[in-house]
């Protein structure tokens, strides 16, 4: 992949080969936080974070690349599934040399003001990277029925990185 500056989303991730449907992307990593950190870090830093549990967040080193570079589309080319408490990312189709890596970012809002438009430019494009409630209680409903109560456990330090995977 390469880093390339997009016209209206900042910087993209773009593939320098094709990828195949299914090839492991990467690894969303960082230090975890609170709610009461993450919004002193997103005023400082931007809207980076990634849900850890329903309480906390990881929060990537932003001075470094990986997954937190990959941008939000309407019609997204990459999705994660959440193994050991890892986001890990893979492909959902054949991503074509040239073409920009981009996921659902599945925005959930609690405050009604706050708005987060999409530049993604996809002709299924709703115009906003915030999912309807349906879509949040659907994504509750398979973590319940997939994790249980083990999607909340914390079993890392608030405040330390999270680590890569073994495997």
């Amino acid at each position: 992949y390469e880093i390339r500056k997009t016209s209206k989303k900042g910087r993209g991730v773009f593939a320098l080969r094709d990828i195949e449907a299914g090839i492991i992307i990467g690894d969303f990593l960082g230090k975890i936080l609170d709610n009461n950190d993450l919004e002193r870090y997103e005023q400082e830093f931007g809207f980076y974070a990634r849900e850890y549990t329903s309480k906390t967040f990881i929060f990537p080193d932003i001075k470094k690349e990986g997954m937190h570079l990959i941008n939000h589309s309407c019609s997204p080319n990459i999705s994660n599934a959440e193994i050991s408490h890892h986001s890990i990312h893979f492909s959902l189709r054949k991503i074509f040399k040239g073409e920009e890596l981009t996921m659902d970012y599945g925005m959930e809002l609690s405050s009604k003001e706050v708005v987060a438009p999409c530049f993604c430019e996809s002709p299924f494009c709703s115009g906003t990277m915030v999912i309807s409630q349906n879509k949040i209680n659907c994504i509750n409903k398979f973590r319940q029925k997939e994790h249980g109560d083990e999607f909340d456990k914390l079993d890392v330090v608030i405040g330390t990185s999270l680590l890569p995977l073994d495997a």
